[in-house]
This record gives C-alpha cells, structure tokens and sequence, in this order.
C-alpha cells in the first residue's frame, strides 16, 4: 500500500500547482449582449459564452453583429475590456500566469487596466502594432487596412511593424489623443480625441463597473429617472411659452378694453357738449 502513496502524492501535488495555476490565468466575462463565442486554445468548436463562463490564456473570444462582451482578467478584477461587436480576439500573456496582452485581429476593444506589475505593460496586437500601456486606458480598433488608436487616461505607447515584422518607428500617444496606422506603414500625426469619443470611454467604464459589481439594474433605474425628470423639464418648458401667451394675450385685451373705453367716454363727453351748444339752459 505504501509503494503506491509517493505517486499518487505527486499526481495530488501535480494537479493542485496545475489547478493554481489555471486560477491565476483565468478570466472572466461577467456581461454577455447578443450572441458571444468562446473557444479554447486547442479546440476546435465553438461555445456559447455567458456570464460567469470562465476564458483562460490561448481562449477566442468572438463577437456578432450587434453584441458585446465585458471581461475581467485578473482576480483583483481590476483589468477590464469590453469586447465590441464583430471582433474576435485572443487572450494572451507576455509573462507566466498573467493574461497581459490580447491578439486582435479584427473589431474594437476598450482596455481599462490597473493593476499591472511595475516595469511590466499590457499590449493589444494587431497586423502590423502594437499599442501598450502600464497602467491606463485606451481603446484599439483593427480594421482591414489600417488600425486606430486612442489614449483616454494617462499615455500609451504605439509600434508599428513592416510585413517582414521589423519596428518601424515607436510613439509616446499622450492623454487625449489618437493615431491612425495603416497596415505595415508608421503611425499618422496625432488627433485630439472628440468629447463625443470620451463621453463612449465613460459610459463603458461605468457598465463594466456595473455588471461587475452587479448593480446594472440600479443604474439603468437612475437612468430612467434621470430621463423622466429631463422629460419633464422639457414638456414644463414647453408649457411655459403657451402660459405666457395666454396672459400677453389677456393683457392685450385688457388695453383693448381700456382703449374703447376711453373712446366711448370721449365721444359721451362730445355728444354731451355738443347738446349744451346746442340747446343753452335758460332759467
């Protein structure tokens, strides 16, 4: 009995180090809109994904048309994409057990991160970039020909590659701008990112953080609220215009009024001499 306990040991260890480490490389999407796939590193087929649906490093994730996924990618849950629709993306790592870096072939993708070891970056890779930040946020858009860049918080950085994979040129991309890099050629000069691109950063960031705590629906309710009080202010400031043409015209009456008043008194007071001229009193 003893001989076969140092082997099933070490399969116990084995599996315990093996299932650690699975955890520390495990992400999770905890929002799903429309229809969203997952597919492992080495399978073949592709699965429907839900929320709670453990990804790991190596795992596909794809989007269709009208659909989005939220993903948190570290245990702090402080790493976290949105994944826009018609993308597809793989999850990767430039260090053991950490899911920093993502393989984006086509779509947009929203990165919002914070927790990212000192000397260390997360990278999103497209065809022909690079774009990384060490902590921050920003968004990368893989198109056919061409990629987009944007910085929303703190600065990242951009590569752009040839066909032959050699570094083109390296970019610091400050707060509050964006780049555009056509495919193997180096990056366009910097554009100041709209309000209206912005105010889509910020609303995203508050979803994420929304279905990540699991308030959503307290918030869509504020939502409502918000939009039933604007509603109303509207329709009261509508009003108001009617309300005051109905006493502008009250008050033009009212002078009207007063005006053929004071024609009829004056035309007593002519009908009332002309008789005294006409007809004197004599006593």
């Amino acid at each position: 009995m003893k001989r076969y306990y140092i082997p099933v040991l070490l399969v116990s260890i084995f599996v315990g180090i093996t299932a650690a480490i699975s955890s520390l490389r495990a992400a999770e999407i905890i929002y799903v809109e429309g229809s969203v796939q997952v597919q492992a590193g080495q399978e073949e087929s592709w699965r429907k994904a839900e929320r709670g649906t453990k990804v790991n490093i190596g795992d596909k994730i794809r989007t269709a048309r009208h659909s989005i996924a939220d993903v948190v990618l570290d245990a702090e849950r402080k790493n976290t994409i949105r994944i826009d629709p018609k993308t597809l993306v793989v999850l990767d790592s430039a260090n053991p057990g950490l899911i920093d870096k993502l393989d984006l072939s086509h779509g947009k993708v929203y990165s919002n991160v914070e927790n990212i070891k000192s000397g260390l970056a997360f990278e999103v890779t497209t065809p022909s970039s690079v774009a990384g930040v060490r902590g921050s946020a920003y968004s990368v858009y893989a198109e056919r020909d061409s990629d987009e860049i944007q910085a929303y918080k703190d600065n990242a950085f951009v590569q752009a590659y040839d066909v032959d994979g050699n570094l083109i040129t390296e970019l610091t991309l400050p707060e509050g701008f964006k780049t555009f890099v056509e495919r193997f050629e180096g990056p366009s000069s910097l554009i100041q990112v709209s309000l209206r691109e912005f105010s889509r950063f910020d609303s995203i960031a508050e979803d994420i953080s929304a279905h990540e705590e699991g308030k959503m629906e307290s918030r869509r309710e504020r939502e409502r609220e918000a939009q039933a009080r604007e509603a109303a202010a509207k329709e009261e400031q509508k009003a108001k215009p009617t309300e005051a043409v109905g006493q502008q015209s009250d008050i033009i009456q009212e002078l009207s009024d007063t005006k053929e008043q004071e024609k009829e008194n004056a035309l007593d007071k002519t009908i009332d001499t002309t008789r005294t001229e006409t007809c004197p009193y004599t006593p």
